[in-house]
């Protein structure tokens, strides 16, 4: 859906490609790469558009004890990560410890029992992708995807294959489906490729 640029139990600072209106109601699971996982409820109060991106704020709504305590335990490792991880300043004089580069290119997907399919990604980490298709993706569901990451002089690398978790959707403006995709199993060297990439 987005990338989350600050967290707290009662907040959340958003930015996405995907339009919201103030008031929409969201619901999305946050996860930590490799680590720890939230279920995250609430409203937006605040749009800042920053074309092409717009920044939300969102006022989080109370959950059960259960919910509140994986958010702590969630924003508790964010915080532990982000004290020691490289850090990439934005234009919103924000920063984010996991690198997230803006892409367009070609991803192919094939959804455990329904089929195969085609899309675009739109941005990319190595941890993970937003990516744009026609069909509605269930959260929670997993698909391999395919893609070769393009190379400055316009050529394209060898094509890379994962393993991914769909953890967020929102229909986009134009009535496609922005899917929120974290990678898992990742082999070492592909993780490397992807780094290198971004890090261009």
């Amino acid at each position: 859906m987005g990338i989350i640029e600050r967290l707290s139990s009662g907040e959340c600072y958003v930015r996405s490609l995907v339009s919201f209106d103030t008031g929409t109601h969201l619901e999305f699971e946050l996860i930590v790469h490799g680590g720890a996982h939230a279920k995250v409820r609430g409203s937006i109060t605040e749009v800042r558009d920053n074309p092409p991106r717009r920044h939300y704020v969102l006022q989080l709504d109370a959950g059960a004890p259960a919910q509140a305590e994986a958010l702590e335990r969630a924003i508790a490792e964010l915080h532990a990560r982000q004290s020691t991880a490289r850090t990439v300043p934005d234009s919103g004089a924000l920063a984010r410890s996991s690198v997230r580069v803006n892409v367009d290119f070609p991803v192919g997907y094939a959804l455990e029992g329904s089929g195969i399919g085609h899309g675009r990604a739109a941005d990319l980490s190595a941890g993970g992708m937003l990516m744009v298709c026609e069909p509605l993706l269930t959260v929670g569901g997993t698909l391999e995807v395919s893609f070769a990451l393009p190379e400055q002089s316009g050529g394209t690398r060898r094509e890379l294959t994962l393993q991914a978790r769909i953890v967020a959707h929102q229909r986009t403006s134009t009535g496609t489906w922005a899917n929120h995709l974290a990678f898992f199993h990742v082999d070492d060297a592909v993780r490397t490729e992807i780094a290198a990439f971004i890090g261009r």
